[in-house]
C-alpha cells in the first residue's frame, strides 16, 4: 500500500486490507454518465460520499468538476457453499483440547495427521467423484451424520451403494473395480478409536458446521461484508506534475463480482428482517441488479458461476449482452 506512480492523472488504485477482497477504483471513461451524482458511494440507502479524488485535486490545484466520474469493482471469492465446510480437509479446525488429544493418539502435528489420514480419503472418494452421480452432493455426503442403510444415501448418488455403517462403494469408471470409501464419520471413528476420541472430533466438527459454517450463518455474514462501507486508501496521480496525493475514504462497492457463486437460489435471512429470501433478492434491495455468468460445467445442476451485481444507479446492462 506504498504511494504508486501511475500512468496519468486521471486513474486511482483503492486498497482494503481484507482476505480475498479486491476492490479498485478506474475511471467510468468521460464526465457525464457514471455513478450518481453524490459521487462514489451515493445512491445506497440515500446516502453517498464525496469522491476523494475531488480532495486530491484540490490539493494539487484541479477542481472537483474537472475529474472524471469513477466506480468502485470489488471482487470476492465467496468459497463454494459444497467447499464451504469445516468438514473438509483444507478448512478443518479444532480446539486446542482435541488437537492436542488427536496429536498425541497419533504422535503426528495436527496437520500432518490430516494430510496423511483425511485428505486421502476425502480427495480421492468425495472431492470431485463424477462416478458418484453428483459430485457436489457426495462432498455434502461425505460428512453425514449417519449412514446405516441405503435409505441414508441421498437420492442424487445413483451410483453409490450401501457397504456398511459410514462406509459405501461405488464403481471405478475406468477399471471397473468396486471401490469402498469411508464418511467423514466413520474415518474418524477408524482412525481414532481410543476412548471414543474419533467419534468426540467428529461432533465437534459438526458442531462447528452448524453454528460458523452452515449457509443460513455464513451466508447473511457474507452478504453484510460485501455490501458494508469500507476505509479505503486511494493512490491517486491528481496533479499536472504527476506528484503522488494518498487520500483516505469510506466507500461502497458500485460493481461486485463474485467468484465460486454458487447459492443464486440459496435462501437466508440475509439483512436480518425475520424471513428468508434468495440472495439476489437481498442484493436487489440493497439497490443491486445482477446477471449470473454459469460456469462451463455441465455436469453441475444448481446454477453457479461467477456473480455479477451492479448498483442500479450507476449502470444498466446493455441489452445486447444477454440474452
Amino acid at each position: 500500500q506504498e504511494p504508486c506512480k501511475l500512468d496519468g492523472p486521471r486513474h486511482a488504485i483503492a486498497f482494503h486490507p481484507f482476505l480475498n477482497v479486491k476492490m479498485v477504483v478506474a475511471d467510468c471513461g468521460g464526465t457525464d454518465g457514471g455513478c450518481s451524482e453524490g459521487g462514489i458511494g451515493a445512491g445506497v440507502g440515500g446516502g453517498g460520499v464525496a469522491p476523494p479524488a475531488a480532495s486530491a485535486a484540490a490539493a494539487g490545484g484541479e477542481t472537483a468538476r474537472e475529474m472524471p466520474p469513477r466506480f468502485v469493482a470489488l471482487s470476492y471469492n465467496i468459497l463454494a457453499k459444497s467447499l464451504g465446510s469445516n468438514c473438509i480437509p483444507w478448512v478443518m479446525t479444532a480446539g486446542d483440547e482435541l488437537r492436542e488429544a488427536v496429536e498425541k493418539a497419533s504422535g503426528k502435528t495436527w496437520q500432518a495427521w490430516k494430510n496423511e489420514e483425511v485428505v486421502p480419503e476425502y480427495s480421492r472418494h468425495f472431492h470431485k467423484n463424477l462416478a458418484s452421480g453428483d459430485f457436489a452432493v457426495m462432498r455434502v455426503f461425505w460428512s453425514s451424520r449417519s449412514c446405516t442403510s441405503q435409505a441414508d444415501i441421498p437420492r442424487e448418488l445413483t451410483g453409490v451403494t450401501f457397504h456398511a455403517e459410514d462406509r459405501v462403494e461405488y464403481e471405478d469408471k475406468k477399471t471397473g473395480d468396486v471401490v469402498l470409501a469411508y464418511t467423514l464419520r466413520g474415518l474418524l471413528r477408524a482412525r481414532l478409536p481410543e476412548g471414543g476420541l474419533g467419534e468426540s472430533l467428529f461432533d465437534h466438527l459438526m458442531e462447528q458446521e452448524e453454528h460458523v459454517y452452515a449457509w443460513p450463518t455464513r451466508g447473511p455474514r457474507l452478504f453484510r461484508e460485501i455490501i458494508r462501507t469500507r476505509p479505503m486508501t486511494e493512490i491517486a496521480v491528481a496533479t499536472a506534475d504527476q506528484n503522488v496525493a494518498a487520500v483516505e475514504s469510506s466507500q461502497v462497492a458500485d460493481v461486485i463480482l463474485l467468484q465460486e457463486y454458487d447459492v443464486f437460489a440459496e435462501s437466508a435471512d440475509y439483512r436480518g428482517i425475520g424471513h428468508e429470501e434468495s440472495f439476489p433478492s437481498a442484493m436487489a434491495a440493497e439497490g443491486y441488479r445482477h446477471i449470473l455468468c454459469k460456469e462451463p460445467n455441465k455436469i453441475r445442476k444448481e446454477p453457479c458461476g461467477l456473480g455479477v451485481f451492479w448498483r442500479e444507479s450507476c449502470f444498466d446492462i446493455d441489452v445486447n449482452f444477454c440474452d
